[in-house]
């Protein structure tokens, strides 16, 4: 038989309200949650936002997965009423601890998505129409000021033609940056056609819970350079962590990349 202190150790690890007679409590610590076998919240994040409201996924363990980390927290964009699923990590995150990127440059943690994607080649623009706008949308920066929607396709195949100016595009949202909701991608109308929606971060907050769902979004067509070295250091990275060779030399130019830097968004 356990003793009352032992037992109210095992309580003050696992943090369980129902110790302490709380029903509502929202708050798990990094301890508890490795004795559960659960991922540690993600290093950054606070318990409590600003607002006075708990991350509903850092409650649960998962991360945070959308809070603006730079300091003007305004509660956990993730925030549903119940625990979210921890993300996925994939190449398109900030590294952990990385600083974060305005949308003015490529972060080094996102060079090889961006630059498989500027691989894409698309030679004219799709007759397929992009999907209807939702009814009710939450709105996200600044008011839509186009009436028309420029196909995905059409600025893949002439990105000259767009630089600096301001379109709208339309699609299903099939990634958001996972750690400061920065970015989203949206998908065009055929495969592997997809746009980045890139904000400053903070401006917007794009929470995971958005993938899936339908996007119309306005910005200015951006072109971007990844210099040679920038390219040499993630591909570096990338062989050693599949324990492969890479010879620098085989980088020979930079990439560039297209993308929208964003206004205002509607997604549904």
């Amino acid at each position: 038989m356990k003793s009352p202190l032992s037992a109210w150790i095992v309580c003050a690890a696992l943090a369980l309200p129902a110790c302490f007679g709380e029903k509502d409590s929202a708050v798990t610590t990094d301890a508890a949650l490795t004795a559960a076998g659960a991922p540690a919240a993600e290093a950054g994040c606070t318990d409590e936002h600003a607002d006075g409201a708990s991350c509903a996924s850092e409650a649960a363990g998962a991360g945070c997965g959308g809070c603006d980390k730079a300091g003007a927290e305004g509660g956990c964009a993730m925030k549903t009423g119940a625990p979210a699923a921890p993300a996925a990590a994939d190449e398109h995150e900030h590294a952990e601890g990385e600083a974060g990127c305005s949308a003015n440059e490529v972060c080094s943690s996102q060079v090889l998505a961006m630059a498989k994607q500027a691989d894409v080649v698309v030679t004219e623009a799709s007759a397929a129409a992009p999907p209807p706008a939702p009814a009710d949308a939450t709105a996200y920066g600044a008011e839509l000021t186009l009436d028309t929607v420029t196909p995905i396709s059409a600025l893949m195949a002439d990105w000259d033609s767009y630089e600096g100016k301001t379109v709208q595009v339309r699609g299903t949202v099939v990634g958001v940056c996972a750690h400061r909701g920065c970015w989203m991608d949206i998908a065009g109308t055929e495969d592997f056609q997809k746009i980045r929606f890139k904000v400053n971060d903070g401006d917007m907050v794009f929470p995971i819970t958005d993938k899936g769902r339908v996007a119309t979004a306005e910005g200015v067509v951006q072109k971007l350079v990844i210099p040679i070295e920038q390219l040499r250091t993630a591909y570096a990275a990338q062989a050693e962590a599949a324990g492969e060779s890479f010879d620098p030399a085989s980088v020979t130019e930079p990439k560039i990349v297209w993308q929208l830097k964003g206004t205002g968004a509607r997604i549904g």
